[in-house]
């Protein structure tokens, strides 16, 4: 197993978006955190991005 595929199975939120050109994800161990990061200055996402894919406790 690879070691991404384990940090998706062991993360509570898993986020996976597109900005721009580029498709990307952020991982998060607690939504806890992910919501502490968007009260932030400069959140990890803008309202311009755009969300592809959420997966919350290996769920989606």
């Amino acid at each position: 197993m690879s070691l991404k595929v384990e940090m998706e199975m062991k993360a509570m939120l898993v986020i996976k978006y597109v900005n721009g050109q580029n498709s990307a994800e952020k991982i998060y161990q607690k939504a806890a955190e992910f919501v502490a990061n968007q009260q932030l200055e400069v959140p990890d996402f803008e309202d311009y991005v755009q969300i592809t894919e959420v997966t919350l406790g290996g769920v989606f």
